[in-house]
């Protein structure tokens, strides 16, 4: 019996290490990003939702890029497919930032909101969805002046 809970103690263990390795929200930090509080992540997704259409309704932002990848940071699954889209502000030069806002959501079911970047004009900030993700959805840092 002892045997058994060793193993499976292990081979739990094992798999949340492997879960986490690909966390990246200390590097986002150590790279000015900031990460705000996923208590948060309702308000500041509605608020970001809105700033976008108002943006493209009244031509100050265009909507730019939608991708979609896998996350190995989702509590649901290990391949759990995520579609981006990112707005550019037309005010911001691109040499400053490229892709202002970067909304993440479910592939599958786009009602359901995963994380939001976003640019302020002096520093990137990030909130993500802690129900279903672990930490961030991408395992790499954005080049320097992008979202995304």
């Amino acid at each position: 019996m002892k045997s058994i809970i060793i193993i499976a103690s292990t081979v739990f263990s094992l798999g949340a290490w492997a879960q986490f390795q690909d966390c990246v929200n200390e590097d986002f930090q150590k790279n000015g990003w900031t990460i705000h509080s996923s208590s948060e992540f309702e308000t500041i997704y509605k608020d970001i939702r809105k700033k976008t259409t108002e943006g493209v309704a009244d031509k100050t932002m265009v909507q730019d890029i939608e991708a979609m990848f896998m996350t190995p940071n989702s509590f649901i699954t290990p391949d759990y497919y995520v579609r981006a889209t990112t707005w550019d502000v037309l005010a911001t030069s691109n040499d400053v930032m490229y892709g202002d806002i970067a909304i993440f959501v479910d592939h599958f079911k786009p009602e359901t909101a995963l994380e939001v970047r976003w640019f302020d004009g002096e520093k990137r900030h990030l909130v993500y969805n802690d129900k279903i993700l672990s930490c961030a959805v991408t395992t790499r840092l954005p080049i320097a002046n992008t979202i995304f």
